[in-house]
């Protein structure tokens, strides 16, 4: 996959620090300085497999003001609504439920029960999710 997009009309204004795919690989997240998650879709899911695959925006940026995204993991089971676990640069982890044009926040672990300074990575545990 290879894509660009400006910095005046593009979906992220600032570096983009991260990014992930969806278990059943139909979606891919990004998340940047700027404060927002962006998942982008398949645009044509017959594509020939010798052929680049072109994804589009799905639905609308989470925008997170004031803050800078710094890891994004979706959830490792095909759930409807995805999860989504968004570790920002305070140190702070949340996790999101994500359905085309919808967000939904479920959990918001702040800096006094998770990281004292920048979250880099996230990883949602399948033993975990699967004994919920």
């Amino acid at each position: 996959m290879a894509c660009t997009s400006s910095k005046t009309t593009g979906v992220h204004s600032r570096i983009i620090w991260c990014c992930a795919w969806s278990h059943d690989s139909r979606y891919f997240a990004t998340g940047s300085r700027d404060g927002k998650v962006a998942v982008w879709g398949k645009e044509d899911d017959q594509a020939p497999s010798d052929q680049l695959v072109q994804f589009c925006l799905s639905g609308v940026p989470l925008q997170l003001p004031g803050q800078s995204v710094s890891a994004l993991a979706f959830a490792p089971e095909l759930t409807r609504p995805h999860v989504l676990a968004v570790g920002l640069d305070c140190g702070e982890i949340l996790l999101y439920k994500w359905s085309p044009g919808n967000w939904s926040k479920s959990l918001h672990l702040d800096s006094s029960c998770a990281h004292s300074s920048n979250c880099e990575e996230t990883v949602i545990s399948p033993w975990y999710w699967r004994n919920q």
